[in-house]
């Protein structure tokens, strides 16, 4: 997985038109929607261009969003000793090596990330405070998954259809998740994700 860092604002693609409102706070992804109760809005990108295109003022933000989820997909992402295996659940391509503690596995490629709104207290990148306010997300291209061509976390959490931006998550959709040790076989992932719908409409 690459890690893209140095972004150029002058090679990012630039919008069709201006956005309607500028954010009021650093990394606001939620201009109309507010979080409530135990609850709150984030915003889904493909890449840490799409964020940095989207929110010019905080490319510093949109790559550590990007950095710590990128983190967080190594550590918490479902693994598989096989690659076929992790491509009969995620497609063909959709898998990369891993090592880790003398480990081998095939896990699926982050696809994107879910970033929450943030206000200046949340993230301070000189004292290099991490709170964490973002988590990767991972898509199927393999038709025979219940999850095809949707977000979804490495629970097993969908977040809507490829074309989705913007989705309200539990509160708990950020907090530190343990680090996955034990691999997951064919079609493993497809079961795991089936239960997460049986139990919810959205969480972490």
């Amino acid at each position: 997985m690459k890690r893209t860092r140095n972004i150029s604002l002058a090679n990012l693609r630039k919008a069709d038109k201006p956005l309607p409102l500028k954010p009021l706070t650093i990394g606001v992804m939620a201009a109309t929607l507010s979080a409530c109760g135990d609850s709150e809005v984030a915003d889904i990108y493909a890449s840490v261009m799409e964020c940095a295109a989207e929110n010019p003022d905080f490319v510093e933000v949109c790559e550590a969003a990007y950095e710590q989820a990128l983190q967080e997909a190594e550590d918490t992402s479902p693994k598989y000793t096989r690659q076929g295996d992790c491509e009969s659940d995620f497609g063909t391509q959709a898998c990369v090596p891993h090592s880790s503690m003398g480990n081998n596995w095939f896990m699926p490629a982050m696809a994107g990330f879910m970033m929450a709104r943030m206000f200046d207290s949340d993230f301070d990148l000189k004292k290099k405070r991490r709170k964490r306010y973002s988590s990767p997300l991972f898509m199927s291209k393999s038709r025979r998954s219940p999850v095809f061509g949707n977000w979804v976390s490495a629970r097993g959490q969908s977040y809507g259809a490829f074309n989705t931006k913007r989705v309200k998550v539990s509160s708990k959709a950020f907090a530190p998740k343990p680090k996955v040790t034990k691999t997951i076989q064919r079609g493993g992932f497809g079961s795991m994700a089936s239960k997460v719908a049986s139990r919810s409409s959205w969480g972490g």
